[in-house]
């Protein structure tokens, strides 16, 4: 008897421990997700009663709504910026503040820093930095004898997706800095070492070790910024005075849902465009893993 209870709870125990997660998973996240999904399928204004409408949602924000594939493409040039301002950038200070120097582990520490602070307070702080009249870019670019460089940063269509992939290279370098700090740190010092005794200098280790070593990382962090491009919704409404700026010129996917669902109580379209956004981030997501997956394999 004994024996069976244990051979039982041996199979069975692992999925009792595990079960408290699954079930918060469930709860939170795939309800939801399931409930977006029958919401998007109705033409509903949050409250009062629902008119079945089919898939005519996901035809509106496909062919017929161009601010939604506007904010895609504003998402996609957003990625694109912080790739080299987070990840790039992250990438250059950990590999300068990797060395065991004097006032390096205080750098590191201020790089830091920003992530501390709430989307909220940056980009309150960051409105300022780029004010038209007492904004810190203006009154520099008027002090060094280029005045008729000022200009309104975030209520110019060319300059609000730039001004704010430099808002959140700040807010967010310093991550990526010490996941590439940990990586570097974790390289082994004979590797290294036995490079330098073959001669190679510390350009040419860099180069041919320490990158290639770091690649696996580089994936995470690319795809990390692919996902949270799409939540960079406090940043954007902060920053660009909720309305997108100029012609929608500053609006993202996640604005645009918001204000389908919860300003113009469209619900239903709004929950349909929470589904496309979803969709598109999942399976390039997959699809980048896939890809990258087979190229570290024949790498």
């Amino acid at each position: 008897m004994l024996h069976t209870k244990a051979k039982w709870f041996r199979q069975i125990g692992p999925y009792l421990f595990v079960a408290p997660a699954l079930v918060v998973f469930a709860v939170f996240v795939l309800y939801p997700a399931f409930g977006t999904f029958h919401y998007s399928l109705y033409d509903w204004r949050g409250f009062g009663p629902m008119e079945w409408t089919g898939l005519a949602n996901y035809e509106r924000a496909l062919f017929n709504d161009g601010i939604f594939r506007l904010a895609f493409k504003n998402n996609v040039a957003y990625f694109a910026g912080t790739i080299v301002s987070e990840v790039l950038f992250g990438l250059l200070i950990a590999l300068v503040l990797s060395r065991s120097l004097p006032l390096f582990g205080t750098l590191r520490i201020m790089f830091f820093t920003p992530m501390v602070l709430s989307m909220t307070i940056i980009g309150l702080l960051w409105n300022y930095v780029y004010h038209p009249q007492i904004g810190l870019v203006n009154v520099i670019l008027r002090s060094i004898g280029y005045p008729h460089l000022a200009k309104a940063w975030l209520g110019s269509a060319n300059t609000i997706i730039p001004a704010v992939v430099i808002t959140s290279g700040w807010t967010y370098a310093g991550f990526f800095m010490l996941i590439f700090y940990s990586a570097i740190k974790g390289i082994p010092v004979t590797l290294l070492e036995a490079a330098r005794l073959d001669g190679a200098t510390e350009w040419k280790i860099y180069l041919h070790v320490v990158l290639p070593l770091l690649r696996p990382i580089m994936v995470i962090a690319c795809l990390l910024c692919w996902t949270g491009s799409f939540q960079a919704f406090g940043l954007f409404w902060v920053m660009t005075g909720e309305g997108g700026g100029p012609y929608h010129s500053g609006e993202i996917v996640s604005t645009w849902v918001m204000k389908q669902a919860f300003q113009f109580s469209r619900m239903g379209y709004g929950s349909a465009l929470a589904v496309i956004m979803t969709v598109a981030v999942a399976v390039s997501s997959i699809l980048y893993m896939v890809y990258t997956s087979r190229q570290n394999v024949e790498y």
